[in-house]
């Protein structure tokens, strides 16, 4: 009677969830760069925060999707891929918050500011 609907090959795959998890790694990176970015940083140190904020978002999502393929619960990898995903845009949410109240928060605004010889003696 009624047969089962199955799902397409690509999507179970998850293809479409590993390509964003790849844009959230990207995403994830550019907040941390934008987090270091004062004027008195180099084109450089900006350049190593963003590349060092990709390496430790895509081996936090490694280790996400080794950890849930190593359990043994999600059967096909697409599972996985949904929950490094999901983890993915999690950790962008808080780093954007974390973006968001430095932004608005004085004391760290000033914390970071360049003072010149001139205005320390007043």
């Amino acid at each position: 009677m009624d047969q089962p609907e199955t799902e397409s090959p690509a999507a179970r795959s998850g293809s479409g969830y590993l390509t964003g998890a790849a844009i959230l790694v990207a995403l994830n990176g550019l907040l941390s760069a934008l987090r270091t970015r004062t004027p008195a940083r180099a084109a450089s140190y900006t350049t190593g925060a963003f590349f060092g904020g990709v390496l430790v978002f895509a081996l936090v999502g490694l280790v996400v999707y080794g950890v849930a393929r190593a359990i043994g619960k999600t059967k096909p990898a697409s599972t996985a891929a949904k929950i490094v995903f999901w983890i993915l845009l999690v950790l962008l949410l808080l780093n954007g918050a974390g973006f968001v109240a430095r932004a608005v928060n004085p004391r760290s605004a000033s914390a970071q500011a360049v003072f010149t010889k001139e205005d320390r003696q007043g």
